[in-house]
């Protein structure tokens, strides 16, 4: 799980019909994209929700599965506020989601509201 993700892709549940509806995911106000910082060695989690920085402490149980402890943020204000909505949104997933998952370079955060977050390796900031 160590190392930096980005988030590439929000499906929303499916709907009545079976169809899968994405989220929009822009990029912050500089362009910068959504991402998230395993560190199984310092056992914290970190990164960028779109306006703000956040962080937090991951514990792990005997089977390698992670859990997210209380995450704390900055308080910035983002200029427009459907930004702030996502960042909201992003960091509600983190602290209650059903799984985490890894397939070959992507990790699933699977929300407990049927929400499929798609994560992508980054490289070094």
């Amino acid at each position: 799980m160590n190392g930096r993700w980005e988030l590439l892709r929000w499906n929303y549940p499916t709907d009545a019909n079976g169809k899968v509806q994405l989220r929009k995911v822009p990029h912050g106000d500089n362009g910068q994209p959504i991402i998230i910082e395993f560190s199984n060695e310092k056992k914290m989690v970190s990164g960028y929700a779109g306006c703000n920085r956040f962080f937090g402490t991951i514990t792990t149980d005997a089977k390698n599965a992670i859990e997210i402890g209380k995450l704390g943020s900055t308080k910035m204000m983002c200029a427009e506020s459907y930004r702030m909505d996502l960042e909201r949104d992003f960091l509600n997933q983190l602290t209650d989601y059903r799984s985490i998952q890894l397939k070959d370079d992507q990790m699933l955060l699977v929300g407990r509201t049927g929400d499929v977050l798609v994560f992508g390796r980054r490289g070094p900031p």
